[in-house]
């Protein structure tokens, strides 16, 4: 039995993250409770960023933690911080203030006008102006004149903590196992996990309630397995099982049962943001048609106790990991969904975002235009990641028995431009690309490690689908059948055409036989794409010979097959163009013939009506 257990990290304000634990032993109660604590976290935000900063009544000391520092966070961190120190100069700790930068002090306290903080935020130049012009808007007059006061107070300040380089915190260090702790009431232990939980029972006085019910517990698995209370004739037979091993066999069943994938599958699709297309119409905008079949793959990974790890490189690299496995490459459906239509970069930025996001745990899209304010992510390590993504297009592959992609396919990635250099964007702004210098593909350093990449020798059917053995079978049967419709139509406009019901100078008779020479022409345009088609694949194959079958190449002959296939294609160009000019004046003359008989229906109509006005008359 598995048992899955991670956190969700969630960034707060001051850089810390706030653990809400998931694991499927919870029950529903504690699933409530996950909602809840978000829904406050989510509250706590929203009046972090609505609430102005708070104004010391008059009299009244300014506040360096709920004042001055709330002002530095916002305007000066991202330059003067842990992460980054231009000038050598740190404003994220009032000590560190205090000691200045590479020119020496910048605050004397007691005299904010000798500041030359202060002189810095309030320059009238915006060359020397702080925050510099680009990197956030200048200290309006309230923040400026909090900023003056504090000084002149004497930048009275608490001892805080210096804060250390955000690589160095916890979330980035390797895991490292604790001591398993010693507690006071081992008969409640069943596992290494549990010893935690009673160690901190026993720190704060507590003690465990009784072991649930039967019906409770059952009812419990139930849910966190399968998302699914049991049915009555489920709790009896547990109910009635006396024997040893009773809940655990249990377990077994439900971790075998298929809803056990369709239950956490929906976990994981919502934190990998599986959805299905859309668009406009036809048109299709966003993601692709047929995504669902990543949804499958996830469900049946699940259901098959296929590793999360395995699952990570088959969702970013399934393509190239393994080119043959159609099951495999359903997974690249994580890539798939974030593709837009309109703009490439922002297909690209997505990417990198929720591979940030879902994978590693961080947001990745402030470093897009600057390096991250509050992670240890620069700039050129943003542009590196985005490489290893940049030669990456999508594409709809063709499945066994439909030739048709819009009814049915495999949505996929594929390495379209491989050679595609990826060039750091200046702000963030595609229309201004450094291309002085070319960006290497490369994850960031923080999460260590290093890229060794290696040429993949993929089998040619994976970038020509069109090779495959089902496929170019299928698209010549497909042929062949147009070919053998063309025949029958032309039977039966013989057949029409020598009744000879019509008048030979009649417009119905012309009708008719320009209607038969429409189908000989079609006919002749089938056989044309047929012919097209054999000597294609016949090309495509000598040029890119399969695994298995003879690699040498006769110029001579590829040569003139390659002419013969542009001479049957510009039959069939030929054909199309004769064809189209034909159904037009066949359009034309129907539309004649239309005329003609409402004419005749207007002057019949007029005799009648004279006819009867002479009977009247009479």
């Amino acid at each position: 039995m598995v048992l899955w257990k991670w956190y969700l990290g969630i960034r707060i304000p001051d850089c810390r993250f706030l653990l809400l634990p998931w694991s499927a032993g919870m029950n529903m109660q504690h699933r409530y409770d996950r909602k809840a604590a978000v829904c406050c976290y989510a509250a706590g935000i929203t009046l972090f960023l609505f609430t102005a900063v708070p104004t010391p009544a008059r009299g009244e000391p300014v506040d360096y933690l709920g004042s001055v520092k709330p002002i530095l966070e916002t305007k000066c961190f991202a330059c003067h911080s842990a992460l980054k120190q231009e000038a050598g100069l740190r404003l994220d700790a009032a000590s560190l203030i205090l000691q200045g930068g590479d020119s020496g002090v910048v605050l004397e306290p007691g005299d904010a006008d000798a500041s030359s903080l202060l002189e810095r935020v309030t320059d009238t130049d915006s060359d020397q102006r702080m925050p510099p012009e680009g990197d956030g808007t200048p200290l309006n007059s309230e923040q400026v004149e909090t900023i003056r006061t504090w000084i002149n107070e004497g930048a009275i300040a608490p001892e805080e903590p210096i804060p250390s380089h955000p690589g160095e915190h916890w979330a980035y260090q390797k895991t490292v196992r604790p001591p398993v702790p010693a507690v006071q009431n081992p008969g409640w232990v069943s596992n290494a996990l549990d010893q935690f939980i009673a160690a901190s029972h026993d720190q704060v006085g507590l003690t465990p309630v009784p072991e649930a019910t039967p019906e409770v517990l059952l009812r419990r698995v139930y849910l966190n397995l399968i998302g699914l209370p049991p049915t009555h004739e489920q709790l009896i037979a547990f109910l009635n099982d006396k024997s040893p091993g009773a809940y655990e066999r249990e377990v077994d069943r439900l971790l075998d049962n298929p809803q056990y994938g369709e239950r956490w599958g929906r976990h994981w699709m919502d934190v990998w943001r599986y959805s299905d297309w859309s668009g406009f119409n036809q048109e299709v905008r966003y993601s692709q048609r047929h995504i669902w079949r990543w949804r499958d793959w996830i469900i049946e990974s699940f259901n098959n106790d296929k590793g999360y790890d395995r699952m990570i490189l088959e969702m970013l690299a399934a393509d190239e990991l393994c080119p043959d496995d159609e099951n495999a490459i359903r997974a690249t459906g994580f890539l798939v969904r974030n593709w837009y239509k309109f703009d490439r970069n922002v297909w690209l930025d997505d990417v990198i975002e929720h591979t940030g996001r879902a994978l590693l745990g961080v947001t990745m899209k402030c470093a897009k235009c600057h390096d991250h304010k509050y992670d240890p992510i620069s700039q050129a390590e943003y542009y590196r990641l985005r490489a290893v993504f940049e030669p990456c297009d999508v594409r709809t592959d063709r499945v066994l028995g439909e030739l048709e992609t819009s009814k049915d396919g495999l949505p996929r990635i594929y390495d379209a431009q491989l050679e595609t250099p990826t060039y750091l964007f200046e702000r963030g702004n595609p229309k201004q690309p450094d291309t002085s210098t070319k960006i290497d593909p490369g994850s960031p350093s923080v999460f260590g490690g290093t890229l060794d990449i290696q040429p993949v020798v993929l089998p040619v059917d994976s970038y020509y689908p069109s090779l495959r053995t089902f496929v170019s079978r299928e698209m010549i049967i497909a042929a062949k059948d147009a070919v053998h419709a063309a025949e029958v139509e032309v039977q039966v406009q013989e057949e029409k055409f020598s009744d000879r019901t019509p008048l030979p100078r009649s417009l119905e008779y012309k009708l008719q036989r320009e209607a038969l020479e429409l189908a000989h022409i079609q006919l002749d345009l089938a056989s044309a794409k047929l012919a097209s088609l054999e000597v294609r694949l016949d090309v495509e194959q000598m040029r890119h010979p399969t695994a298995g079958s003879e690699t040498s190449v006769d110029a001579t002959a590829l040569q003139e097959l390659t002419e013969a296939a542009g001479q049957a294609h510009r039959r069939a160009q030929e054909g199309e163009i004769a064809e189209q000019l034909l159904m037009t004046i066949q359009q034309l003359g129907a539309l004649r013939l239309d005329v003609f008989r409402k004419k005749k229906q207007v002057r019949y109509g007029r005799l009648q009506i004279r006819a009867s006005c002479g009977r009247k008359a009479a």
